[in-house]
């Protein structure tokens, strides 16, 4: 329930920045920047994905409903319309405000909210989904960290030591600096399984797209919502009408 204990929200079991700081950031982004997303979905619910963004300006700031503002697509648009595909991975891109920066001890928390639409009713008889990962927006992503302390300053005299023997003739070993913590997209969790019909829809083949149609699309394109599908191949492309083969 709403009242109970929310672990996957900041000071919660999984909501850890209080502890861990910089280290559970997902991502860096700048600011306005056009950011790339993917949702695999395993059993389509239909409906739309909506993505909000809610700045923290402090270490132990708890998220609020109210925080959590709508981010949108390039054309303006917030709802990207999940096509009647069955299992997928869909990829689309969203905007980040160009007047937001968070860093340092400050966050920001990504949301991905799916409403599904295979349910007769409105909002609330329909399923929904959610997913957040913590990111910073800066304009200095991936610069050294400042350093958090001042130099100590000496006033003692200066102590005249005699010059070292060197006694080993081993040269020294290089040192190895430690791997970077990969950098991941957000990640999301896929919508609860549901059974799907399992046999082939049969369509005529789809005409060639105009030049230009396809966009950077190489693969199944759906226009509507700008939809580049992967993996998939020209015949089940070509089982929906409204998808053009962009593909060799």
């Amino acid at each position: 329930p709403y009242t109970g204990v929310r672990e996957h929200e900041t000071g919660g079991k999984y909501g850890l920045f209080p502890v861990h700081g910089n280290r559970v950031i997902g991502k860096c982004y700048a600011p306005g920047a056009a950011i790339d997303l993917t949702v695999e979905i395993t059993a389509n619910h239909w409906g739309h994905f909506e993505f909000q963004l809610c700045k923290l300006g402090t270490k132990d700031a708890k998220e609020t409903e109210e925080c959590f503002q709508n981010l949108v697509q390039a054309n303006g648009q917030k709802d990207w319309e999940v096509p009647r595909v069955g299992k997928a991975t869909f990829n689309m891109q969203y905007k980040l405000p160009a007047a937001v920066t968070c860093e340092g001890d400050a966050h920001c928390v990504l949301r991905w909210w799916y409403i599904s639409g295979n349910n007769p009713g409105g909002l609330n008889a329909q399923e929904q989904f959610w997913n957040c990962a913590d990111i910073y927006i800066s304009n200095t992503c991936g610069a050294p960290a400042p350093p958090t302390a001042l130099p100590i300053t000496s006033t003692a005299a200066p102590v005249t030591t005699a010059k070292p023997t060197i006694t080993s003739t081993t040269a020294p070993q290089p040192t190895t600096a430690a791997p970077k913590p990969p950098t991941a997209a957000p990640a999301t969790t896929p919508a609860a399984p549901v059974t799907t019909p399992t046999g082939p829809i049969t369509a005529g083949p789809t005409p060639a797209p105009p030049v230009g149609a396809c966009g950077s699309c190489t693969n199944c394109y759906y226009a509507p919502t700008n939809a580049c599908f992967s993996g998939w191949t020209k015949e089940v492309c070509a089982s929906v009408s409204s998808f053009q083969w962009c593909g060799p």
